[in-house]
């Protein structure tokens, strides 16, 4: 909190957490306790104080975590609840600080803002909505194909401007030609290993009683055994190039590439933290060297 922004009371504080949450929850994305702090510019104490008093009203479930870390969702008399306030006043939100990193979509247009250097506008494309969707993500490692259909909505074709762009989005698993083997021997490792970790988190998130955990892992898990079943043929021979996962591998590579090119144009700073940040093979990443806050 700063001198701008004194603490708030707890029934306005219980307001703004709603709010902030009907916000995220446009966007399918429900934040964790740090991060609600964070927007709210609140102590993370005071936060979860008063998630566990909407918790009792019966507005929101919540998930507390061992690491001090929660999970709030809005429940249906928490939406009722919304809709009352919004009648008797208007609703509040939170705006980023003028210093802070941006990568906002507005329209058919992104801004983008990154330390100390003016904000830049570029065009809507695939390689923008992939990017976006990793900063959301900072640290996770998506196989390429659950990163295609986590945005497929957002990166549609029909949304892209160039013949470029378009080519870039097209995944269509039809066109099996190329020659050569699907994954390689260290892609190969890399997904048996990851299978493994997940199965792993899975024991581990059941010993806990997590059960939203283990579903995510073995969500994961499911459809990466899946991937590896379809990159290999009768008798275990390795499918051609052309099979969905390398034409998704190859289409998210050029287009997240394409747009750090674009934003190197207007901002070599912000193009070179992505380049350096962003890590492209049988999984996407974003992984940068620190802790990067974005507003997005």
């Amino acid at each position: 909190m700063t001198e701008a922004n004194p603490p708030a009371k707890l029934s306005d504080l219980g307001r703004r957490i709603l709010f902030l949450l009907k916000e995220k929850d446009r966007q399918d994305e429900y934040r964790h306790l740090f991060q609600i702090a964070s927007d709210l510019e609140e102590t993370p104490k005071d936060v979860r104080d008063q998630l566990k008093i909407l918790k009792c009203d019966g507005l929101i479930e919540v998930t507390f975590f061992t690491n001090e870390d929660a999970l709030p969702f809005i429940t249906g008399k928490g939406k009722l609840k919304l809709e009352q306030w919004g009648q008797e006043a208007p609703e509040v939100k939170v705006s980023p600080p003028a210093s802070e990193n941006l990568f906002l979509k507005e329209g058919d247009y992104w801004t983008l803002k990154f330390g100390s250097n003016q904000p830049i506008r570029l065009k809507d494309s695939v390689g923008l909505v992939y990017i976006h969707h990793l900063l959301q993500h900072p640290g996770y490692e998506f196989p390429v194909l659950m990163l295609v259909q986590q945005t497929r909505g957002a990166a549609a074709v029909g949304r892209t401007t160039t013949a470029a762009e378009a080519k870039d989005a097209d995944l269509s698993p039809n066109d099996s030609s190329g020659m050569g083997p699907l994954m390689d021997a260290r892609a190969l490792e890399e997904y048996r290993k990851r299978i493994k970790d997940l199965q792993e988190d899975i024991d581990e998130a059941e010993r806990n009683n997590n059960s939203e955990a283990a579903a995510n892992a073995r969500e994961e898990q499911q459809l990466l055994e899946s991937q590896l079943s379809e990159a290999f043929g009768l008798g275990g021979q390795p499918r051609p190039v052309g099979s969905p996962q390398e034409k998704a591998r190859k289409a998210v590579s050029k287009a997240i590439h394409r747009a750090i090119r674009n934003i190197k144009k207007e901002n070599q700073h912000l193009g070179d933290h992505l380049s350096n940040a962003i890590y492209i093979g049988a999984y996407v990443s974003y992984r940068p060297e620190s802790s990067v806050d974005w507003h997005h």
